[in-house]
């Protein structure tokens, strides 16, 4: 029963907030939506912050609550917990190394992919030149011929 009036007098005090805030306004708020969504991020003391929050929270409620003011997903403190935790076992800094290879190994195959078209123009070119030379030297009526 205590929950309940608890919850109602949150609803009450966001309405009331949502009310205030439009009419503080003065108008609509922009309808146009953006061509590119962009993605948020989070610094690295805000995450930690959100964390240490969560774990005083004592039941799900409260930190469905945490989660709903701050405009974040479930998964934020799942995978930001992961991350936590690597930081303090030290094995961040692997999973830094594995970034850089990943990247170089990406940049290497790009690099490849553009030597090969480069090497196959140069294989027509030289395939086109040979023709060309076989066709100069087959000419009929070429003066070096004798005729017998």
């Amino acid at each position: 029963m205590v929950k309940e009036e608890e919850r109602d007098g949150e609803r009450r005090e966001r309405s009331e907030r949502s009310e205030t805030s439009l009419s503080s306004v003065g108008c609509c708020a922009d309808p146009e939506v953006g061509e590119h969504a962009k993605r948020r991020r989070f610094t690295k003391e805000y995450k930690l912050r959100i964390l240490d929050e969560a774990d005083r929270c004592e039941d799900a409620l409260q930190k469905g609550l945490l989660l709903r003011r701050e405009g974040l997903y479930s998964w934020h403190l799942t995978y930001w917990g992961k991350w936590r935790n690597d930081m303090s076992q030290g094995t961040f800094r692997k999973t830094e190394s594995i970034k850089k290879l990943r990247n170089e190994n990406a940049r290497l195959q790009r690099e490849n992919i553009r030597l090969q078209l480069k090497l196959k123009r140069a294989e027509g070119l030289i395939a086109l030149q040979k023709k060309i030379a076989q066709m100069l030297e087959e000419q009929p009526g070429d003066s070096n011929e004798t005729t017998l």
